[in-house]
């Protein structure tokens, strides 16, 4: 209890201090809350269209129901694939159907064979896995069944350039926010520095005054510990303060568990930074021979 007393007190001796790094580790966090959110709805964004991006093989014509059922069960043990899905030529016809009524209309009023192929469709757990499941499959047994004309190519082609165009946004969005995640915690590891650094200052007296009479160096730094875990503390309280009005314009709700969940991370984020910046700082500082010179 006396220890916070300690602290609490040498904050408010530092107020103006106190206010300014209280403020600066808050105004941090709220970039930082505005920067992760926008990443957030970038991955779900992404991710979203990920799973709208199928891989379709088709099968020639005079493939048998067995070689079918060969190849879909080939299809369904490979670890990469979450969902496989056969479509016949009438169900392929009905699908077409819906979205095109005109053409369909036209195979049967011209009593025409339907032209379209058995296949399957193919959804992976990741986009990256595409690739390989599609040179998987051109390698496999089956290969001669599967029906390859030039603009199923050039339509696999495009579909790879679009995954590998997502992908490269998804490493650049993680990129993104590992860089500010390292300057958050560079940031806010500075601006500890200096606080407790001024606080070491101001209280060199008082700490020689302590170590005269026998003080031990726990005694003497817990106050310092624990004001920077209250500065911690209270950055980011600011920091939900401040959130509190553009919530709405930039984040997302807080009651959902993983929000909630970045806000425990932060919390404990922001007091472990200001603690161990402190503890560093304070037993090099207690262990210099510069607190003896007058």
């Amino acid at each position: 209890m006396n220890t916070f007393k300690e602290s609490w007190t040498n904050l408010k001796r530092h107020n103006l201090l106190t206010f300014a790094t209280v403020v600066s580790l808050g105004l941090i966090l709220v970039v930082f809350n505005v920067l992760i959110s926008h990443h957030i709805k970038a991955k779900e964004f992404i991710d979203e269209l990920s799973q709208k991006i199928n891989y379709t093989i088709y099968l020639q014509p005079e493939i048998s129901e067995d070689e079918i059922d060969q190849i879909q069960t080939y299809l369904q043990n490979q670890p990469e694939i979450q969902e496989v899905t056969f479509y016949s030529q009438d169900q392929a016809l009905e699908n077409l159907q819906e979205k095109s009524p005109t053409s369909v209309d036209f195979l049967r009023d011209y009593d025409l064979e339907n032209p379209l192929p058995n296949s399957f469709k193919i959804k992976t757990t990741n986009l990256e896995d595409q690739k390989t499941i599609q040179n998987r499959i051109q390698n496999s047994n089956f290969s001669d069944n599967l029906l390859q004309t030039k603009m199923e190519r050039e339509h696999t082609d495009t579909i790879q350039k679009v995954i590998q165009n997502l992908i490269k946004i998804k490493e650049t969005s993680l990129n993104a926010f590992i860089g500010i995640l390292a300057i958050f915690t560079l940031a806010g590891s500075l601006i500890t520095f200096n606080a407790i650094k001024t606080s070491l200052y101001n209280r060199k007296n008082e700490i020689q005054i302590m170590q005269l009479v026998g003080a031990t160096l726990s005694r003497i730094r817990s106050p310092f510990l624990l004001e920077s875990a209250l500065i911690g503390v209270f950055s980011f309280s600011v920091n939900l303060l401040l959130l509190i009005p553009i919530g709405q314009l930039f984040l997302t709700s807080f009651q959902t568990d993983q929000n909630l969940l970045i806000l425990g991370i932060q919390l404990a984020a922001s007091i472990l930074i200001s603690f161990i910046t402190s503890l560093l700082l304070v037993n090099k500082h207690l262990r210099s021979k510069e607190i003896y010179q007058d």
